[in-house]
């Protein structure tokens, strides 16, 4: 038997007293996919930095790393530079921040080349040409910044400045995440063809067992820092280990059972919204204008939970900001408790706006950094009137705080201090602060760990439930739809397409569009069923549904 590619053997990283990676072995062979799975602060991108010896400043790592036979754990960071994107490259978590914003896309693939070879920069445009045309961006200048692309394409930029000198070994860092379950599904297989294509080996590092389970040969979970279960997908689904019992039911959560029929009139009524901007589109036929939102109408009920699903583009979350007031409307009208939110003067929305709050995709964006978590919940209390005493201000917020299952002393920390899950906590405990009569969640869960999901969507069922608040889930997710809502309205190009009971719809979707979503979805089902081939060997792959 060859020995594999790619060798950890003990691998423990620390901070001080705490020991964040324990003892971690991983083998990995020639051309072979490895899924490293676990929930966030598991340990896994952790492990995936150590090995490319690139972790964070204060770490202490031990262990032996072996690449090709030879001891990466010996070399010195001068050697290193050298293995780095040329033998092992990396692709990271959010492109957005890895990209350099003032870089071209040509010259950022580019550069690669040129840092590992001794060729001119013609020579090296060249090849970043031919590579952006490798990973789908055949046709895009090269004189593009990362702000003008989509989420999806700039992961294309940086997955192309990663392979461009054919690497042996890719470590893809939650590649997906945040991504609409289409263009996960377009990345996924780019990842595997260029497996296939160049013989490389990929570590797929994921939060998503659905996802891992359907694209990697061997799949490695992760718990607080050790490996618990390794194997075949089909073997590690079926492991009675409780933290893979508790990330497969995270995983396909079960769906929600629809409310009886809304009585009443409707909290939130949304009726033949338009919004249009100026079309600036590469290649566009003229300039004129796209319709982001175009003739859409809705209605939310006391109680009631409707999600908005489509993919990036769509003219989702477009469609939020018209229902908050935040843009302007070229036609329709929005009405909140009876009044019309969107025709009121500027003081009467102010005094509305209590009554409809929402939970943004970024938190950590979302928040000002300065601001104590106190500070932070309290700020919709000022739409109250009258103003409230400093003393019932801060009753309010720890209140709220204590709802999301945070405790009072989070509340004089800052943003940085806490971890995700506990700031997406925190951004729906601002919204609830106030007491709402509709919860509006744009993206909320998109960048959370399936564990950490089902908690803030537990959360949030328990709230709505209290406050008999209506809730609008934006969303690419369809686990969050199935999970969360009655109600579902399927987006595409600005138009409502289909919609119905959230059963109803994701059961027998009528619409091709729907069709295409739910059969890009991960399916934990398939994989036992053996309906999904092993993904870099016999020569494809079954979509991912």
């Amino acid at each position: 038997m060859s020995e594999p590619l790619l060798q950890v053997e003990g691998l423990r990283v620390a901070f001080g007293a705490v020991e964040a990676v324990r003892g971690v072995d991983l083998t990995l062979g020639a051309g072979e996919v490895l899924g490293l799975v676990g929930a966030s602060g598991s340990g896994k991108s952790l492990t995936a930095l150590s090995i490319l010896r690139l972790p964070p400043n204060g770490a202490r790592v031990q262990g032996r790393i072996r690449f090709d036979g030879g001891a990466l754990d010996t070399l010195g960071e001068r050697e290193m530079c050298a293995v780095r994107g040329r033998e092992i490259a990396m692709v990271f978590q959010e492109p957005a921040t890895a990209l350099d914003p003032v870089m071209s896309i040509g010259a950022q693939v580019a550069e690669t080349v040129r840092i590992h070879t001794r060729v001119s920069r013609s020579e090296a445009m060249r090849i970043a040409r031919q590579t952006l045309d490798r990973v789908g961006l055949e046709g895009m200048a090269l004189d593009r910044r990362p702000h003008q692309l989509s989420g999806g394409q700039r992961q294309r930029v940086a997955i192309a400045a990663a392979i461009a000198l054919k690497p042996r070994l890719l470590l893809a860092d939650e590649v997906t995440t945040a991504l609409d379950a289409v263009t996960q599904a377009r990345i996924v297989e780019l990842l595997l063809r260029l497996v296939r294509e160049d013989g490389m080996s990929l570590l797929l590092v994921s939060h998503d067992l659905a996802l891992a389970a359907g694209v990697a040969d061997r799949i490695a979970v992760m718990c607080e820092g050790e490996i618990v279960v390794t194997g075949s997908a089909v073997e590690v689904l079926r492991s009675a280990h409780p933290y893979v019992a508790a990330l497969r039911e995270a995983s396909s959560p079960a769906p929600v059972t629809s409310i009886r029929d809304p009585v009443g009139s409707p909290l939130l009524e949304a009726k033949g919204l338009v919004r249009s901007y100026a079309n600036r589109r590469v290649g566009a036929a003229a300039p004129g204008n796209a319709a982001a939102v175009d003739r859409v109408s809705l209605t939310l009920h006391a109680g009631e939970t409707v999600g908005v699903l489509g993919e990036s583009g769509a003219g989702k979350s477009t469609l939020l900001r018209l229902l908050l007031g935040l843009e302007r409307l070229d036609a329709g009208e929005v009405w909140l408790a009876g009044e019309a939110f969107s025709k009121v003067s500027a003081a009467r929305q102010r005094r509305l706006r209590a009554r409809i709050q929402p939970v943004f995709q970024d938190p950590y964006g979302s928040f000002d950094p300065r601001w104590t978590v106190a500070r932070l919940v309290a700020e919709p209390l000022a739409l109250l009137e009258p103003p409230l005493p400093p003393a019932e201000r801060r009753a309010r917020v720890e209140a709220a705080l204590a709802k999301v299952g945070l405790p009072p002393d989070v509340a004089d920390r800052f943003p940085h201090a806490v971890s995700g899950g506990q700031r997406q906590r925190i951004a729906l405990a601002r919204a609830l602060v106030v007491r709402p009569q509709v919860l509006v969640l744009d993206e909320a869960t998109s960048a959370l760990d399936v564990i950490t999901r089902a908690e803030i969507l537990k959360l949030l069922a328990t709230q709505k439930a209290e406050l008999n608040a209506a809730c609008l889930i934006v969303t690419h997710d369809l686990a969050v739809i199935r999970a969360a809502t009655d109600r579902v309205l399927v987006m595409q190009a600005g138009r409502i397409v289909e919609q119905g009971e959230t059963q109803a719809v994701l059961s027998a979707p009528r619409h091709p569009y729907t069709q295409a979503l739910l059969a890009a979805a991960p399916d934990l089902e398939a994989v036992l069923a053996g309906q999904i081939p092993s993904p870099s060997h016999g020569g494809g792959r079954a979509p991912l549904r």
